[in-house]
């Protein structure tokens, strides 16, 4: 018992300590997966927020620009900006921007009173991509991803700004209405925050310093220059409204500068999700190899305790055997040993070999014995039946002859303590038979409710002398004609008619119920029951009735 757990100790404790450690290492893994699967997710609908900014951008400034004028010639032009915004909305996931239409109405109401467009911007879609953007800050902590981020936000920032600016000039352009001071002022911070501010010091990230390589190209700059010349010349005329400037250089003018930002946003958001994604990819890594790792210690713990257990089936086997093994060698008693169990497993075979040998050298007496034992019974029956059958030969003769009533009772006397005898022998090589597995049954179709009106018939007389009731009852669901061995099944129940009779008092009865239990695919089931009225057995003496005597 002490090895045992000295096993349990060295295999199970240390493999049960790895599982354990290799649980929590491939639960951690998986968490960190699920983690920036969601950051990737996330960054990935912020991808379909910015073009959805774009393509409404777009809409609001055409919408905003319909005047009486030219509202046949841009109509169309802006149906075709809404359809562009719609396509966009149906990439997004469902009850993403659930209140976007109430958006999209308030910029329309605001073509009555633009100045306020300024406070439109700070709309539910602009707080949406800057508060993905500042959690996506907020949780990532990857330096480069943070540098990204904090350029999308700046960015983010300005590309509203332009969106608006272009907007917000384009009625004012549309109408031919001066501007007033009070929208001169609103004008005003739309500029400055129009101006993305870049980094002083060169961006260590590859990508920065090639987006930021756009907003110090000579084109760019030339964007800049004639949009600030655009400016004064529109401030120049906001007080009377005759602006030299159109509607179409200056909305051209604001696409291209939106589409150079555009681009810049693009380069940042592919950086930032190929970043995202090789983590990705080597978390997932790291999970399937701790997921492979813990399937491994898995399988080693599933071994150990199996192991175990075969170790402790065999000490407990080995304890079994050892306990009915361990006999007296002179009276063949069985005997236990409190040492058997603590000692070697080396010592514990020998012990076995060792009484092995006299259990074969006992097994082959027991042999020898049986088979004498069979000898001297087919001896004894032939010996013992041979006279018999003279005897009842000549009782048949002398039941010929002219006998007083006295000689006829004596004849049959001895014709029944013969018959007796006889059917003792019978019985006896019976026994043998079934003690060597000589025993044979018979298959053979038989009348089966003959057979039981035989035994009823033969029995009848006896029990008339003692006034008993004999009684049958064969179930109506049995088949008349069955298979079986219809010899033994007589044998058997006139056995039992007979043992009845034999312990029932006068005026008894006796009843034979055959009873079908089970019919199943051409086997019958059937119960045998043979009740009488004699003295019975005590139940606590039910236990010996098939020991030997």
């Amino acid at each position: 018992m002490f090895k045992s757990r000295l096993y349990l100790l060295i295999l199970v404790v240390p493999a049960v300590i790895l599982f354990v450690s290799s649980l929590s290492k491939s639960y951690a893994d998986w968490q960190a997966y699920t983690e920036v699967g969601a950051y990737s997710t996330k960054v990935e609908t912020l991808k379909q927020y910015k073009l959805l900014e774009y393509a409404f951008s777009s809409e609001v400034t055409c919408r905003l620009s319909l005047t009486t004028e030219n509202e046949s010639r841009l109509s169309a032009v802006c149906r075709k900006m809404q359809q562009m915004t719609d396509r966009q909305l149906r990439a997004l996931p469902s009850g993403e921007l659930s209140h976007f239409d109430i958006i999209r109405k308030d910029f329309y109401a605001y073509k009555e009173n633009p100045s306020n467009l300024i406070a439109v911007q700070n709309n539910p879609l602009q707080k949406r991509i800057l508060g993905d953007l500042k959690h996506l800050l907020s949780i990532t902590e990857v330096n480069s991803e943070k540098m990204l981020l904090t350029y999308l936000i700046k960015s983010t920032n300005t590309t509203f700004a332009v969106g608006s600016e272009k907007a917000f000039i384009a009625y004012y352009l549309g109408k031919k209405e001066p501007i007033k001071s009070q929208a001169l002022i609103t004008w005003d911070k739309l500029v400055q925050h129009s101006a993305l501010s870049y980094a002083t010091e060169e961006a260590p990230l590859a990508v920065l310093q090639s987006a930021e390589k756009m907003l110090h190209a000579e084109s760019y700059k030339e964007i800049e220059k004639k949009l600030d010349s655009v400016r004064i010349d529109i401030m120049g005329a906001a007080s009377n409204g005759t602006f030299q400037t159109g509607i179409i250089e200056w909305v051209e003018l604001l696409n291209q500068k939106q589409k150079v930002l555009k681009l810049f946003e693009s380069k940042l958001v592919e950086s930032l999700e190929n970043s995202v994604h090789s983590r990705l990819v080597q978390l997932q890594e790291l999970y399937y190899r701790s997921m492979l790792q813990l399937l491994v210690w898995l399988l080693l713990l599933s071994i150990v305790i199996y192991v175990l257990v075969l170790l402790y089936q065999n000490e407990k086997s080995m304890q079994q055997l050892l306990t009915k093994v361990n006999f007296d060698r002179k009276n063949r008693e069985m005997k236990t040993s409190n040492d058997i169990g603590n000692r070697s497993y080396k010592e514990r075979y020998n012990f076995i070999s060792h009484h092995l040998e006299d259990l074969d050298t006992y097994e082959q007496k027991l042999i020898k014995q049986k088979n004498e034992k069979e000898e001297i019974l087919a001896s004894m029956s032939h010996e013992v039946r041979t006279p018999l059958n003279g005897i009842l030969g000549f009782v048949e003769v002398l039941e010929e002859t002219e006998l007083s009533a006295k000689q006829i009772e004596y004849l049959s006397t001895i014709k029944d303590s013969s018959s007796h005898l006889i059917a003792v022998v019978n019985n006896i090589l019976d026994i043998s038979k079934l003690d060597a597995s000589k025993m044979k049954l018979e298959a053979s179709t038989f009348d089966f409710v003959e057979k039981m009106e035989f035994v009823v018939d033969l029995f009848t007389p006896q029990a008339n002398q003692k006034d008993i009731e004999l009684s049958l009852y064969v179930d109506p669901s049995i088949e008349h004609f069955l298979v079986g061995d219809p010899t033994k099944l007589t044998q058997v129940t006139s056995n039992l008619v007979s043992n009845a009779i034999k312990f029932t008092p006068v005026y008894g009865k006796i009843n034979i119920d055959v009873i079908s239990l089970e019919h199943d695919e051409g086997m019958q089931t059937i119960r045998f029951s043979i009740q009488d009225t004699g003295i019975g057995i005590y139940k606590a003496e039910h236990d010996k009735i098939f020991e030997p005597f």
